[in-house]
């Protein structure tokens, strides 16, 4: 096999990384759902109206991953992922902190945008980062580890 000078040599590091940010991605989102039913009873709403909170989150995370590679061409990708990651915690614990469901849907909205700046970073590090037979190895690896979070939440 051949060697890549131009590859990083913390590829692999950087894949696990990756991993951890996907994972913590979709542990955000996909808490949302099986609590929908206790933000309805604790904002006066009907089970419907709560449903929106996975709805923001879900167009705000969208809208982000076209933005993510914007962000990444202004500043490095480091910096994009914890960005990314930052405005993941902030909308946590905005939501945490909400008293009305308004504040709730802002709160999903910046874990949305953060969601979705993530989410373009991991598949531009394994773009950059890897040789093109380790690529679909690094994809699987992280497809993997989103699968393993989903059914464990």
């Amino acid at each position: 096999m051949e060697e890549h000078n131009l590859y990083s040599s913390y590829r692999f590091v950087s894949g696990a990384m990756n991993l951890l940010c996907s994972s913590l991605t979709h542990i955000v989102y996909l808490l949302t759902a099986p609590l929908l039913v206790f933000l309805a009873r604790d904002f006066g709403l009907d089970n419907a109206t709560a449903g929106y909170a996975s709805t923001v989150h879900i167009c705000f995370m969208g809208l982000f991953l076209f933005v993510g590679p914007v962000v990444i061409g202004k500043i490095d990708i480091r910096k994009t992922q914890i960005l990314g990651v930052t405005l993941m915690l902030a909308g946590l614990f905005l939501s945490y902190i909400s008293k009305s469901f308004p504040l709730f849907l802002l709160s999903r909205a910046v874990t949305g945008a953060g969601h979705g700046i993530s989410g373009s970073c991991t598949h531009s590090v394994i773009a950059a980062w890897f040789p093109p037979r380790e690529k679909s190895a690094a994809v699987t690896v992280n497809s993997l580890g989103i699968v393993a979070v989903t059914t464990l939440v």
